[in-house]
């Protein structure tokens, strides 16, 4: 090493060379960077998606999933099957392994269920898709009191007319229905012209048609022939004739149907501040820039806008773009600012060339890492430049060692490329054992095989490379700047300051920090107690309900979430209704801020089935003009109460926290089992044990949605008529659900050509009493004397995972109760609870699951990483003791962590850890360079006592600016009030508070136990002195 660094440092030109290289290729790649809000995470989950109109969920389980799950058993690298079947379609979700190729996978899966022969022919071809999250970059809002269909037609053509716009690949239209032509036959119409669905489905199907019929060669020419008679509007379909009569009259459509070109019969409405719209969404790809695909929508919007129908407005919904530039700006502020205040601490403690350059060493480390992300596909995103600021202080801290080290050589007497020399070679070696154990610190990241945590990858790469060019920089470049020191000769008021101030820290820790030290060794047992009595009782405080803890966050957003959910079944005007009572929740809230405070700036609200969600859009936090001064969760608590009862809700949820959906349960379980009434049975036990605690409420199942079905039985007489069930069934089929007649191309999309009852007798259960079957003959029979019907309870939907019917059961915890309701589940319960149902399993699910499997996965890898530090400390120090001494700080980084999460009333989340582990690299470092110290001078021959003291005093003020920069450096971000810093400073306060703490462990506890350690080493060495003295006294 030393010969590397005199090389350097002699030749300092190849020095300068190679941090303008480093510079260059940085920025110039800097423009190549992807830029995107979040990363793009691709699960390795395919989605299977079968349609089979009309079917129920028993049969889509019985006849589709079950087969479709069957096929695929013999799949490599499949870690689970989970499936949902309800009404009209199933779905299956085919999660493999991490290091599976999406690829590979959809191709894998599509060829299995491709090969399946036994599915019924009415079921469409399975659609098969990656599950890929593709956050919506832009939304647009189509909204208006105009009809549906002009809506839906306009939010088509823009669709369309945006993805020719550049920097845009990826539009979708969400919030619509599919357009349908229906073909209404009323049961007195069939009756009075004795026609059946058949006779009208086959007219439609002989008539509207477009055939090429051939062509004829002929000596002038070829001519096509084409028939061209595909119906398209309703006047098309009502000239359609279904049959001649016996006088040469015509029977058409328009005699015994109405034609309806509406749309399908789905209950679904959105709106928008009360105006019905449709959304149009640009999508992140692959390949992306968030501000230049934004800035390209944003100058084709106003000329769109203006030439909008009247009462048509396009408003812009949300940019993400927005979100991307104030989080970056966030995060640079902070950045800048941070670094701004490292280099006025730098510069009044060490000389301010020393601080320039070390500054200017960030900055290249940085650059450095630029050149290598597009290769390692990492965009820049809020998650990889939060990465950049974590690793300031860790950066800085090598920056900080050597130049401070070559700034004292310079005190001592030494000079020019000697004292460079010199300085950076007596601290090389902690310093890069230092880079390479926080490096293990980082990378278990790499290894989680969850998907879910698949951004965490970009802070490991970011940090692991960041620290790779801080050694170079540190060892090849920073020496060779220093090398041109010269004697301190200005005598300017500013440098006497800068003198006395810089004095004051070394004459502190001569005067102050020397008699502690002292006084601690002499005690050093007292000391040790007392540090390791601290330790002990912050780590059981970190076990308590004190301080919360989550998977991520609960950090407030700028937009409410309201999610209504009503029982199965419920009829879709009571949705309405309810959607109704929503928004007028939200104008009232507005009202009752009138005057005082801006809040909600947007309402969007989606009816679907038998659930309503509200997305309240606010205005952006802050005092200035056009901000909102309440907080999301005030405004949150008034809209609640806006919103009053809903006394037939099962589910009422406003949420106003980032990433939080509204209906997600603090506790949510998969039950698994072979059969039904096993499942029913382990379910109920299950739900009986959540119900218990005082501290849940809201305990749900999957299995209480359920709805009611009729269910048909074929009276004995029918079979006598050549009627079947299956033949009954089909005609019921026709008259409730429709038949499809064919499809339509119209602006892209087909639309479906459905032969059915009208829209009052599909809904109508007294329409049973008057329905008709037709006999092979050409009777038509009363359909209640051919069939018995029953009124019984049925499924809304069936879930399965790996075969296994399941159910998942959901509670709602008050307070932060959580895992201690979990701990008391698996300790007291799960294992009796397993005993009384043998065919059923449990498994954590929702957050939870990944949450289990992400601490269960850490805590492995943060032990291996730990026995790797320990490993290559070993080699190093040549010593088993000395690693153990230097890693006794990383406990009382996580205690500073915890300090700082309790004074900032923040809980404890996976962002939290990032803070530890960047804590744990920097606590490390001054470890290793305060033990190397010692170590070096007992090599003098030194007393042990005099070597701990002197080293001590010696490395007072690295590790003092150290802390300091560390923590001044994050205070921009820790003071910033925004949401976008709300969401990171979990992480930066664990950093600079578990730096500030382990700097009296490095300062006081290492050299107590270093002192400890030299006693036991002399205690065994007097036992084993003793040992063979008795040895040789019985031998003689």
């Amino acid at each position: 090493m030393l010969k590397i660094i005199s090389w350097w440092v002699r030749n300092s030109k190849a020095a300068n060379l190679l941090m303008a290289s480093i510079i260059i290729m940085g920025v110039t790649t800097f423009s190549r960077i992807e830029k995107e809000v979040f990363p793009i995470i691709t699960a390795p989950i395919v989605s299977v998606q079968y349609s089979w109109p009309g079917a129920s969920p028993k049969e889509i389980e019985d006849q589709v999933i079950a087969r479709a799950e069957e096929s695929l058993s013999d799949l490599d690298g499949i870690k689970k099957i989970r499936s949902v079947s309800r009404e009209n379609f199933g779905v299956m979700y085919v999660e493999a392994t991490l290091s599976a190729s999406i690829d590979t996978l959809i191709q894998d899966v599509k060829r299995k269920v491709d090969s399946i022969t036994s599915i019924p022919k009415d079921v469409y071809p399975p659609v098969v898709s990656d599950q890929s999250f593709r956050i919506p970059l832009i939304t647009l809002a189509v909204h208006g009191n105009v009809p549906e269909k002009k809506l839906n037609r306009l939010a088509e053509k823009l669709r369309d007319d945006l993805t020719l716009v550049p920097y845009v690949d990826l539009v979708e239209v969400s919030g619509n229905r599919k357009e349908e032509i229906s073909i209404e036959l009323s049961e007195n119409a069939m009756r009075r012209y004795n026609v059946s669905f058949d006779q009208v489905a086959n007219a439609i199907r002989k008539s509207s048609i477009n055939i090429s019929a051939g062509s004829i060669k002929g000596q002038n020419g070829t001519i096509q022939l084409t028939t061209r008679n595909l119906a398209d509007t309703s006047k098309e379909f009502d000239k359609i004739i279904i049959r001649q009569t016996s006088d040469g009259g015509t029977l058409k459509v328009s005699d015994v149907a109405k034609v309806v070109d509406g749309f399908e019969d789905q209950n679904l409405r959105t709106s928008l501040n009360g105006e019905l719209a449709v959304l149009v969404q640009v999508l992140s790809t692959d390949d992306m820039n968030v501000v230049k695909t934004s800035e390209s929508v944003n100058n084709w919007l106003p000329s769109v806008q203006e030439s909008m129908p009247n009462g048509v407005t396009l408003s812009l919904w949300s940019d993400t773009s927005e979100l991307y530039k104030g989080r970056m700006a966030t995060i640079s502020r902070s950045a800048f600012g941070g670094l701004f205040l490292v280099m006025i601490v730098l510069m009044t403690f060490l000389r301010p060339v020393v601080a320039f350059w070390c500054s200017v060493g960030i900055l290249t480390s940085f650059a450095g890492t630029f050149i290598f992300l597009p290769t390692y596909d990492v965009s820049l995103n809020v998650i990889s430049l939060f990465a950049f600021l974590l690793v300031i202080g860790i950066v800085v801290d090598d920056a900080i060692i050597i130049g401070e080290n070559i700034h004292a050589e310079h005190e001592k007497g030494r000079r020019g490329a000697d004292a460079a020399i010199m300085g950076a070679y007596l601290v090389s070696k902690p310093v890069f054992f230092a880079v390479m154990t926080t490096m293990i610190a980082f990378l278990p990241w790499l290894f989680l095989s969850g998907w879910q945590v698949q951004f965490v990858r970009n802070i490991s790469i970011i940090v692991l490379f960041a620290l790779a060019f801080s050694l170079i920089e540190a060892f090849l470049i920073l020496p060779a700047h220093l090398s041109k020191l010269k004697p301190e000769k200005s005598e300017s008021k500013f440098a006497k300051f800068q003198k006395k101030l810089a004095k004051s820290l070394v004459d502190f820790g001569k005067n102050r920090y020397m008699p502690i030290l002292i006084s601690s060794l002499k005690r050093r047992y007292l000391a040790a107690s007392f540090f390791f009595s601290f330790l002990i009782i912050i780590f059981t405080f970190s076990g308590t309900s004190w301080i919360g803890k989550s998977f991520l966050p609960n950090i407030e957003d700028d937009e409410i979430l309201v999610s209504v959910t009503l029982p199965a079944g419920s009829p879709f005007e009571r949705t309405l209704s309810v959607q109704k009572q929503v928004e007028d929740a939200g104008f009232e809230t507005i009202e009752f801020y009138k005057d005082k405070d801006l809040v909600i700036e947007n309402t969007y609200i989606q009816s679907r089935g038998n659930n309503v969600r509200g997305y309240f859009n606010l205005y952006p936090p802050g005092r200035g003009e056009g901000k909102r001064r309440s907080s999301a969760k005030e405004v949150a608590d008034i809209l609640r109460d806006k919103i009053g009862e809903i006394p037939d809700a099962e589910g009422l949820d406003v949420s106003n926290n980032i990433g939080r959906d509204p209906g997600q349960a603090d506790l949510s379980f998969n039950i698994t089992s072979k059969n039904s009434e096993d499942l029913i049975l382990s379910m109920e036990d299950f739900m009986n044990k959540l119900r218990s605690f005082s501290s849940t409420y809201d305990v749900t199942s999957s299995l209480n949605s359920s709805i009611s079905e009729i269910q048909i039985k074929l009276r004995p007489n029918a079979e006598k008529l050549g009627l079947t069930l299956g033949e009954i069934s089909r005609q019921l089929r026709q008259a409730y659900y429709g038949e499809e007649v064919q499809k339509l191309p119209r602006q892209g999309e087909d639309v479906r050509v459905m032969v059915h009852y009208p829209k009052k007798l599909r809904r109508s259960y007294e329409s049973l009493s008057k329905f008709r079957i037709r006999t092979p003959d050409g009777r038509e029979v009363p359909f209640l004397s051919l069939a018995e019907i029953k009124q019984s309870p049925g499924v809304q939907k069936i879930e399965r995972i790996n075969g296994m019917i399941s159910a998942t059961v959901k509670a709602q915890v008050k307070g932060d109760l959580k895992t201690q309701i979990m701990s008391e589940f698996k300790l007291n319960f799960l294992p009796e609870w397993q005993k009384r149902h043998p065919n059923s399993s449990w498994q954590l699910a929702g957050e939870a699951e990944g949450e289990d499997e992400f601490f269960a996965e850490i805590q492995v890898l943060i032990l291996v990483a730990v026995l790797s530090m320990f490993a290559i400390l070993s080699i190093a120090f040549r010593s088993y003791f000395l690693p153990i001494l230097i890693l006794s700080a990383l406990p009382f980084g996580f205690c500073g962590a915890v300090l700082g999460h309790i004074i900032f009333g923040k809980g404890l989340s996976m962002i939290s850890y990032w803070g530890i582990g960047a804590a744990c690299g920097v606590v490390v470092n001054d470890n290793l360079v305060l033990v190397d110290s010692i170590n070096r001078l007992k090599g003098s021959g030194k007393h042990i006592l005099e070597c701990i003291v002197e080293s001590g005093v010696t490395r007072f003020r690295p590790i003092i600016i150290t802390s300091i920069t560390t923590f001044v450096g994050l205070m921009p971000m820790m003071l910033e009030p925004s949401v976008q810093a709300n969401f990171l400073k979990p992480a930066v306060i664990s950093l600079s508070f578990g730096v500030v703490l382990s700097s009296s462990v490095t300062l006081i506890l290492v050299p107590c136990l270093y002192l400890i350690g030299d006693d036991v080493k002399k205690s065994l060495e007097q036992f084993k002195a003793s040992i063979r003295s008795q040895i040789s006294k019985k031998s003689t």
